[in-house]
């Protein structure tokens, strides 16, 4: 009887703990979802002691997706969006970097470690491995494949860091990359001190 109350206990040990790794996925692209990216951001940076170390972030969004969805239909949306997920993954050192779905078709990638400029190039990576699949896209007349628009942000982690405000200044990055024709990398002109900073494709 004890032998069987032990595996028992075994048994909903591990469903617990996988319940808790489902909780914490993205179920369609496989990556983390918003909110486990959120608790994980704020336990990191909590624990971060030196305030000189800078954190980078990408927030990308597909390109003209409503239109890919409008003419390949939602079931292939899916896969397009399981396609670029394990892309993104494939781009970044997954022992260190945060992925995760955002919401919709847009995902947010955090990189510790990293300068502003350094993360820029880590984000054309990213660009550049997505556009390397050439998946088609009748939708997207300008390049005929799927590609992704990616703003960039990053800062230290001072007392006055605020995580919210350097997503914002991503996410208003990825509007000015959106604005100068997608397929492209901006970097947040809040990151340094001068203008923005554009990888073009």
């Amino acid at each position: 009887m004890l032998l069987r109350e032990q595996l028992r206990v075994e048994e909903f040990t591990e469903k617990n703990e996988e319940f808790r790794r489902l909780a914490s996925i993205d179920p369609l692209t496989e990556v983390y979802n918003r909110r486990h990216f959120d608790s994980l951001v704020s336990s990191l940076i909590g624990k971060q002691v030196d305030r000189r170390l800078q954190y980078g972030v990408a927030m990308i969004d597909v390109d003209q997706f409503k239109a890919y969805n409008d003419h390949y239909g939602h079931v292939k949306g899916d896969v397009c969006l399981k396609r670029i997920a394990t892309a993104i993954f494939e781009s970044v050192h997954p022992d260190v970097d945060i992925v995760a779905r955002f919401g919709g078709e847009e995902f947010v990638v955090l990189l510790p470690s990293c300068s502003p400029q350094a993360a820029l190039a880590r984000a054309e990576e990213i660009r550049e491995h997505v556009s390397g699949l050439a998946l088609p896209h009748a939708g997207n007349p300008q390049q005929g494949i799927v590609t992704i628009s990616v703003g960039v942000s990053a800062a230290g982690s001072g007392e006055d860091y605020d995580f919210e405000n350097i997503l914002n200044q991503a996410d208003e990055a990825l509007y000015h990359a959106k604005a100068r024709g997608r397929d492209r990398c901006v970097l947040s002109p809040r990151s340094l001190p001068e203008t923005p900073v554009t990888a073009d494709a």
